[in-house]
């Protein structure tokens, strides 16, 4: 036999609800308060990107990275932003030989390829961009023979720069620039992501871009970021001041879209759902003075009018008690199934 519990106004019962609920002799503005903080910490969990380094690396102007070495299935899956972009970040690590200098140093890219294995398929993702390009390609010293094409292109500096990440515990000081990866999109439970990236092998070339961008078989340590971090690393544009004047690139649209960025990090606060009951109105507490003629006998026999009713509460106020007592019957009703089951 079940055993019962005695009950009173400070004490619950616990056979009146199942995990999850709340109890019904909660008052009603604590309920409130329980239900307001439950939506919030649900709406809190699907902005959950993240910063984190990747182990995998370009070396030698080549890199495969296992982007679920570091994150797991789920979080990826988050990081893909609402405009279906995927932000990375990396450390131009180029020898300071040509016109590169301390201050300045840049690669350019060739491709860069993401395939998704999921329950639903396999995807693959080409698209990518950064801020700046440059033309490379051609045999003339000003790189414009006409093999040229258009490349994007990092930029960077050597060592670390002096900008503060939005994400706890990751070194976004590390990194020099952004590239993003677009129109991302898949369905099914992520299996596996895979990046492929290929700096551009320069060649002959004899121009300036061609000594600048050309890669010197290093290592570019790269980072997944969350749309904040990849917006604040895009805007320091790191080593642009200190371009060699013969070296010549583009400016392109930024990678990182303002829809992409949220903007409301602190929760309203809580509505109060107890009803306002309005004042009744003032009344003179002198009797008025009855100045009408005793011979008007028409004035006599006029119904003296109605005292003004109290003023109606703001429209505001009534759908926010129907929200609240909408929200307390639907408690009620599953508490009382649920007590009709035992």
């Amino acid at each position: 036999m079940a055993k019962h519990f005695p009950t009173s106004a400070g004490m619950v019962n616990p056979h009146s609800f199942t995990h999850g609920e709340v109890p019904m002799n909660t008052p009603p503005t604590t309920r409130s308060l329980l239900l307001y903080t439950a939506l919030i910490a649900i709406a809190g969990s699907a902005q959950a990107q993240i910063s984190t380094r990747l182990s995998d690396t370009v070396s030698k102007g080549r890199g495969t990275i296992n982007l679920l070495k570091n994150i797991t299935a789920e979080q990826f899956q988050k990081q893909v932003s609402s405009s279906g972009n995927l932000f990375f970040a990396m450390d131009v690590n180029e020898a300071m030989s040509g016109n590169e200098n301390r201050d300045c140093a840049g690669v350019a890219l060739e491709r860069v390829e993401l395939v998704v294995k999921t329950t639903k398929g396999d995807y693959k993702f080409t698209n990518f961009s950064t801020k700046t390009s440059t033309m490379l390609g051609g045999s003339d010293d000003n790189e414009g023979g006409k093999d040229a094409k258009s490349y994007y292109t990092l930029f960077g500096k050597a060592g670390s720069n002096d900008i503060t990440s939005s994400t706890k515990s990751f070194d976004l000081k590390s990194f020099d620039d952004v590239l993003s990866l677009k129109n991302v999109k898949f369905e099914g439970e992520v299996l596996s992501a895979q990046m492929d990236v290929r700096l551009l092998e320069i060649g002959d070339g004899r121009g300036a871009n061609s000594s600048f961008f050309d890669f010197s078989g290093g290592f570019e340590d790269m980072a997944l970021l969350s749309p904040e971090d990849a917006q604040i690393l895009e805007k320091a544009n790191i080593g642009l001041s200190a371009v060699p004047i013969t070296v010549t690139f583009a400016q392109e649209t930024p990678v990182v879209p303002s829809a992409d960025i949220v903007t409301v990090q602190t929760p309203p606060p809580a509505v109060d759902l107890t009803p306002i009951i309005p004042a009744p109105p003032t009344v003179d507490p002198t009797p008025p003075v009855d100045q009408t003629p005793a011979t008007d006998t028409a004035a006599n026999n006029i119904t003296p009018a109605a005292p003004p009713a109290a003023p109606l509460p703001p429209l505001s106020v009534f759908v926010i008690l129907v929200a609240g007592l909408v929200a307390f019957n639907a408690i009620r009703k599953g508490t009382d199934y649920q007590t009709s089951r035992e």
